[in-house]
């Protein structure tokens, strides 16, 4: 009888381990996703060159640099393009993209850019920042317009576009 009792006894302290170890965890399955971006963003939403010509030599120019264009991308190998919607230029326009800061992680790819040279502004699209990756950079925009004695006076308005895209 006391054998029968002290393994009564025993079972009942044994048993609730049992089932506490097996009802103590579980498990299920987390995914993390991260969406890409990959954004640009342009300051000023509207620029004024004025040319006065200049007697003497016949030319003119004007030049701006308030704009700031900004991007994020978690893709790599991207660049800026820049192009005008003006299919017929009367007057050249010009945009140079300043010196490129901002945040990039080179361990894994990461580039902020590299702005190019001096772009003259056509209806075609052409790159004035290359080599961007896994960053968040931006730099200054400098336009410039120039006209000469040659046209006469008047106005163009540019819608300029600034894509962030694969070379």
């Amino acid at each position: 009888m006391r054998t029968l009792a002290f393994a009564v006894v025993l079972a009942a302290l044994v048993s609730p381990a049992v089932f506490a170890q097996a009802l103590d965890s579980d498990s299920h399955v987390v995914t993390v996703t991260v969406q890409s971006i990959d954004d640009i963003d342009v300051s000023n939403a509207q620029v004024d060159l004025v040319i006065a010509i200049n007697p003497g030599t016949g030319q003119g120019t004007d030049s701006d640099n308030t704009s700031t264009l900004n991007w994020a991308t978690n893709g790599t190998g991207r660049r800026i393009t820049v192009q005008t919607s003006l299919a017929t230029i009367k007057y050249p326009l010009y945009v140079q993209a300043g010196a490129v800061s901002g945040v990039a992680t080179p361990g894994v790819g990461g580039s902020r850019g590299t702005p190019g040279a001096e772009v003259q502004l056509s209806n075609s699209a052409q790159t004035l920042v290359n080599g961007i990756g896994l960053a968040d950079g931006n730099c200054s925009l400098t336009y410039r317009a120039t006209a000469s004695v040659a046209v006469a006076p008047g106005t163009e308005s540019h819608n300029v576009t600034y894509t962030l895209t694969t070379p």
